[in-house]
């Protein structure tokens, strides 16, 4: 397979940490896959990495699996070269027990695996997706209380500003935030920086510049479409009205059908227009 520089970089830098950005389908899965078969396969003593020494860790278990099957496939394919190599042949073995998994698979075998250091009961389990919004809502619906006794003045201006009847859009608001503020790194750096940008004039703002960035982005190709539809038009009428003896079908602003006269007529004013 060709790769590009940016992902040979991905697949050989070894001793530092790696950080790859890419959008959707672009090779992020088969990059990692061959930097884990390049891991796999050095077998210099001083980086040597058994399969079941790794950790690798998805968003979802069907990822997981995908990369699981993919590394095995992999290995199968260069082991079909180098019948002879018992390294590899031990890896593909050893890829059963390998960590590939979602992170919540992932600290629930590093607990269960520390168990009595940690104090916790063997009885403990992964909180499901319901029983994670129950109890974050019920927590929401507990600081809004408070806050109503406590804060009587801050929460009658976000009364004021968010709500109707009851505080319900407040709560989904507030819940919303919670769940955006857990997917952003350093989420305390993040909100001073917010906070830091609500404070500048409007128009110096980063938010603002880029509303304005992404509105003259979109102005211009507004403009691109008409002016395309424009030279379209006007190269269908010419094109008609070569083809014409007497009487011509074209497409115009004014009529649909009209004479030789009338369609020299509609084109200079679609092309001064």
């Amino acid at each position: 397979m060709d790769w590009t520089e940016q992902q040979k970089e991905a697949i050989t830098r070894r001793d530092s940490g790696l950080i790859v950005s890419a959008a959707a389908g672009s090779g992020k899965t088969s990059v990692l896959v061959e930097r884990l078969l390049r891991i796999l396969m050095d077998e210099s003593p001083e980086n040597k990495v058994p399969a079941d020494h790794m950790i690798v860790v998805t968003f979802t278990n069907d990822a997981a699996a995908e990369m699981r099957s993919r590394l095995y496939q992999a290995l199968d394919q260069k082991l079909q070269e180098q019948p002879e190599n018992t390294w590899l042949y031990q890896q593909q073995i050893r890829l059963q027990n390998a960590h590939i998994c979602t992170i919540s698979s992932f600290c629930f075998e590093l607990i269960r695996e520390n168990l009595g250091d940690q104090g916790i009961t063997a009885g403990f389990r992964i909180l499901s997706e319901t029983e994670s919004k129950m109890m974050t809502s019920k927590a929401a619906d507990v600081v809004l209380n408070q806050w109503h006794t406590d804060r009587a003045e801050d929460m009658q201006l976000l009364w004021n500003s968010f709500c109707e009847k009851d505080d319900t859009d407040l709560e989904r608001l507030l819940l919303e935030l919670h769940k955006f503020l857990g997917t952003v790194p350093f989420r305390e750096n993040w909100v001073q920086q917010v906070q830091q940008e609500l404070q500048k004039p409007l128009e110096d703002s980063a938010y603002y510049q880029m509303l304005s960035a992404g509105m003259e982005q979109n102005l211009q190709m507004i403009l691109r479409l008409v002016l395309l539809r424009n030279s379209t038009n006007l190269l269908r009428i010419t094109r008609r009205w070569r083809g014409s003896k007497q009487t011509c079908t074209c497409w115009s602003r004014r009529s649909a059908w009209c004479s030789r006269n009338q369609m020299q007529k509609n084109c200079w004013n679609l092309t001064q227009s």
